[in-house]
Order: C-alpha cells, then sequence, then structure tokens
C-alpha cells in the first residue's frame, strides 16, 4: 500500500513538471514571436510593378527572404507599399532596378530597426526624386554605396537622417554624376565611420558642400 502510494506520488510530480514544462515552452515562444521586429514582407511583381506588403491577400503574392525579386530588378519600374512593413535589413532591396522611376508610400516603410541599408537604392539609375523624409536610420549601421550609381537624381535631402550609428559610407553617393543639391544634417555624425573611400566619388554636378562639421577621427580609408 505505502509503495503504491508513494509510486502515485512520484507520477503526480512528474505530470506537473511536464506541465510546467510545456507551459515554459509555450509562453517562451509566443514572447519571441510578439518580441520580432521583422514583419514578414509579401511581393509580387507585376507588368513593372513591385507591389510590397506585410499580409498576403491571395496566392499571388510571395513570401520568402527578403529582396528576392532582385533576379527582376531591371522588370521593375515602380514600387507601391500598401501597408506598413518593418524590416531589420534593407541590404540592396532595390539594387540595379535600373528602370525604376516611383516609389509609392515610402512612409509605410518603418525603418526604425534597420541596421543595414548597404546598397539600397544602388544602381537605381533612373530615379530623378526620392522623398527620404520619413527615414529612421538610428540603428543603421551600414551606409555604403546606398546611393551609388543614381546617375539620375539631381538633389537628394538627407536633413532628417540620424547617421550617428554609421561606421560604413564607403561610395555612398558614388557615380550620382547628376546630383546638384545634397542637403546633410546641420550636425552630420561621422564619429563612428572608418570607411569613407569613395564616398563622393564622381559627384560631378555638385558645385558645393560644407562638410565642415564631419568628424573623421575613426575614418582609415578616405581614398577616392
Amino acid at each position: 500500500m505505502q509503495k503504491k502510494k508513494s509510486f502515485l506520488i512520484l507520477l503526480t510530480s512528474v505530470i506537473a513538471v511536464l506541465l510546467l514544462s510545456c507551459a515554459f515552452m509555450f509562453t517562451s515562444k509566443t514572447t519571441a514571436h510578439a518580441d520580432s521586429t521583422t514583419t514578414d514582407v509579401y511581393w509580387k511583381l507585376d507588368e513593372g510593378v513591385l507591389t510590397l506588403r506585410s499580409d498576403q491577400p491571395d496566392s499571388t503574392y510571395t513570401n520568402n527572404a527578403y529582396s528576392s525579386w532582385s533576379d527582376s530588378a531591371s522588370s521593375i519600374e515602380q514600387v507601391e507599399i500598401v501597408n506598413t512593413i518593418a524590416p531589420s535589413s534593407m541590404q540592396s532591396w532595390f539594387s540595379n532596378c535600373s528602370n525604376l522611376t516611383t516609389i509609392t508610400n515610402l512612409p509605410n516603410l518603418d525603418t526604425s530597426n534597420v541596421l543595414n541599408m548597404y546598397y539600397m537604392f544602388n544602381g537605381c539609375s533612373s530615379l530623378t526624386s526620392l522623398d527620404l523624409s520619413s527615414f529612421n536610420t538610428e540603428k543603421v549601421i551600414y551606409m555604403s554605396g546606398m546611393f551609388r550609381d543614381c546617375s539620375k537624381l539631381t538633389s537628394l535631402d538627407l536633413s532628417t537622417f540620424d547617421t550617428s550609428s554609421v561606421t560604413d559610407m564607403n561610395g555612398m553617393f558614388s557615380n550620382c554624376s547628376s546630383l546638384m543639391s545634397l542637403t546633410l544634417p546641420a550636425s552630420f555624425n561621422t564619429e563612428k565611420v572608418t570607411n569613407m573611400n569613395g564616398m563622393f566619388y564622381n559627384c560631378s554636378g555638385l558645385t558645393s558642400l560644407d562638410l565642415s562639421t564631419f568628424d573623421t577621427s575613426s575614418v582609415t580609408d578616405m581614398n577616392g
């Protein structure tokens, strides 16, 4: 009788432990999902229009790796951002979209957790204007080649950019040959930047540029 009672107590304890473990696993998964800072991006490319959104209204939308539309980059003429999407990286998102002329609803792009904007608009050689006033760049570390080869951009206003976390500006404006006006923040923070190689290379349209606030104390490469 005593053995049976001990066995029941032991069995009850084991069940309790298992239940607690399951509850912990479920809670952990739920919390991890809730804390995620990167939303899914669903996209489709139809007749030159790349549509991006955070939900999937029908099966014509694809959900996989960010910038997976890059294989069709040269076919993209317009980008439409339907609702709020919040990636953690925007590396090469629109790279080599050589026929892209318009990006609609850019404020729907939540960049508050983006760390990487490397080559984001690289090769967008048909873009003539770009309004980035809604961009939150306080966490961005990499801006290398961000506007490289945007050869038709005539003006660019980055006055709202926070570059306090950026370490790499290599070729950031390289070959922006039509750029005549570049507005930088009053205090363009370059304190952490180590690479400025070719940053303004072949910006042949710029007639004036005030870099008096640049802190180059951490820079190890300023070639080009």
